[in-house]
Formats: structure tokens, C-alpha cells, sequence
């Protein structure tokens, strides 16, 4: 499984892949606290091209390996 973005704005990132996560109040404070021992943060710069591979956290557990580029 994977996905490509294209045009990213230059920046620092914190990436994150979470299974089955649409139903997830992410505004609400503590949601996402059982994923973030699992986010990783990158820098994009212009025109540049990364790949990136997340480990997809399901109920705050690796679930199975997804790849994304950048």
C-alpha cells in the first residue's frame, strides 16, 4: 500500500500513519497521544524528492508496513 504527495511546501513534517483512524476525534486532547511514540518527523526541502516508509499504528499497536512518498 502506498501514495505519493506531490508539491509539498518546503517545512519540517511529523508524520504518522494510523489504521482504520477516520472515526478519531482528533481535535479532542489526548486522542492521538498513543500514537506518538510512533511519529516521525522529516524536513522537505524545495524540489525535493523522499521516500518514506511508517509503520500504520492501529489502536496505538503496528498493525502492518505502508510506504509513502514525498
Amino acid at each position: 500500500m502506498g501514495f505519493a504527495l506531490v508539491n509539498i511546501i518546503p517545512g519540517r513534517y511529523v508524520l504518522t500513519a494510523i489504521e482504520d483512524g477516520w472515526e478519531l476525534q482528533w481535535a479532542e486532547e489526548g486522542v492521538l497521544k498513543p500514537y506518538l511514540r510512533k511519529w516521525q518527523t522529516m524536513e522537505i526541502a524545495s524540489n525535493e524528492v523522499k521516500k518514506v516508509t511508517l509503520k500504520i499504528d492501529g489502536a496505538g499497536t503496528a498493525a502492518r508496513a505502508g510506504s509513502n512518498k514525498f
